[in-house]
C-alpha cells in the first residue's frame, strides 16, 4: 500500500509570501515624528507657537524676494495655505505676481532653514532626543522613509536633533518636498508615485503615518494601509471615521508599540495566490492613476 503524500507549499509561493509580508514605514515628519511646540515658554518669558513663527518667517523671507511688503507678503502665504495646502503653491500660482519656481525654491530652502537653525527658536533649540522613538524604531526588520512638506536639509536637522538620523533613519531614507516637487503636495497622488518609482516598494507593503487625514486619501486609493495620529495637545479627543484611514493613534510612538507588542502585521490574506496574482496587485494603478502620471509627469 502506498503512504500517503504529504502536501508541501510551493517554494515559490512561500518565497513571495515572505517577501511581501514585510512591511515599510512610511513617516512624515512634523507633528508625526517631531510634535510641534505651540506654547512652549522662552527664556524671554514669551512663549513660542511654531506655527505662527514659521508663517512670520515665510511672509519676512518672501518679503525680502519678491520686493513686497511685510503685511502684503503675509496674506500671500497666508491665503495660499489655506487654498492650496502650502504657502510655496500659493506663491507659484497668484495671479497677481510672477513668482519664478526659483524664487519659491529660494524662499521654500531660506524659510526652512532659517526654522531649523534658529539658536532661540529653531529645531536645533527645543526638538531634543527621543529614546523611546530610536528603541522602537530599532525594533523593526526594515528601516523607515520620510516624505514631508518641509525641506530635506531641515529633516535631516530635525531628525539629528532627536538622535535619529543615521542611527534608525538612513539620510537617504528623507525626502523633502523640493525633491519631488512644489506643486505635489501629499493630499494629491503625485507624492506617493514619486516615492514608488524612486524606491521600487510595492503600495501594498507600505504603511503611511501622518497627522493630516488629507494627505491619506490618495494613499488609500494607492493600496497603501494609512495611520492618522493626534497632533500634539489633541490628544484624547476623538476621531473622525475617515473610511480612508486604517487605523487611528494618539501619537507615533503608542501605534509603533502597538505594532511590536500585537504583532500587527498588516500582511496580505494569506491565500494561495500565485506570482503573476501577487505582481499583477502592485503593478498598474488603475487606469485613472496611469492617465494622471502620464498628464503629470514627475522627474525622478
Amino acid at each position: 500500500m502506498p503512504e500517503p503524500k504529504t502536501f508541501r507549499m510551493p517554494k515559490i509561493n512561500y518565497y513571495v509570501r515572505k517577501h511581501f509580508r514585510t512591511k515599510i514605514l512610511v513617516l512624515d515628519l512634523d507633528d508625526t515624528i517631531m510634535p510641534w511646540p505651540r506654547n512652549m515658554p522662552l527664556k524671554n518669558g514669551k512663549h513660542l507657537n511654531l506655527n505662527a513663527y514659521v508663517s512670520n518667517v515665510f511672509a519676512k523671507i518672501a518679503s525680502e524676494v519678491l520686493g513686497l511688503d511685510r503685511d502684503e507678503a503675509y496674506e500671500l502665504c497666508s491665503s495660499g495655505y489655506f487654498n492650496y495646502g502650502s504657502a510655496i503653491i500659493g506663491l507659484l500660482e497668484t495671479p497677481d505676481y510672477d513668482v519664478t519656481e526659483e524664487q519659491a525654491h529660494e524662499i521654500f530652502m531660506r524659510v526652512h532653514q532659517q526654522t531649523a537653525t534658529n539658536p532661540s527658536k529653531g529645531v536645533v533649540a527645543w526638538a531634543k532626543p527621543n529614546f523611546k522613538l530610536y528603541y522602537l524604531l530599532s525594533q523593526f526588520k526594515t528601516v523607515p522613509y520620510i516624505i514631508t512638506h518641509g525641506s530635506t536639509p531641515y529633516a535631516k536637522i530635525a531628525l539629528q536633533c532627536m538622535g535619529l538620523l543615521n542611527t534608525v533613519v538612513p539620510e537617504e531614507n528623507v525626502f523633502g518636498l523640493e525633491l519631488y516637487g512644489y506643486y505635489n503636495t501629499k493630499n494629491k497622488p503625485n507624492p506617493y508615485i514619486w516615492f514608488q518609482q524612486k524606491t521600487g516598494i510595492p503600495f501594498n507593503r507600505m504603511v503611511m503615518s501622518e497627522d493630516s487625514h488629507k494627505n491619506l486619501f490618495f494613499a488609500k486609493a494607492l493600496g497603501i494601509k494609512t495611520v492618522l495620529l493626534h497632533r500634539e495637545g489633541e490628544q484624547g479627543e476623538p476621531f473622525p471615521n475617515y473610511d480612508y484611514v486604517d487605523h487611528t493613534h494618539q501619537k507615533l510612538e503608542d501605534y509603533l508599540q502597538m505594532f511590536l507588542d500585537k504583532g500587527v502585521n498588516y500582511t496580505e490574506e494569506k491565500l494561495e495566490r500565485s506570482l503573476e496574482e501577487l505582481v499583477s496587485e502592485n503593478a498598474p494603478y488603475g487606469a485613472y492613476y496611469q492617465n494622471y502620471i502620464i498628464d503629470n509627469a514627475i522627474s525622478a
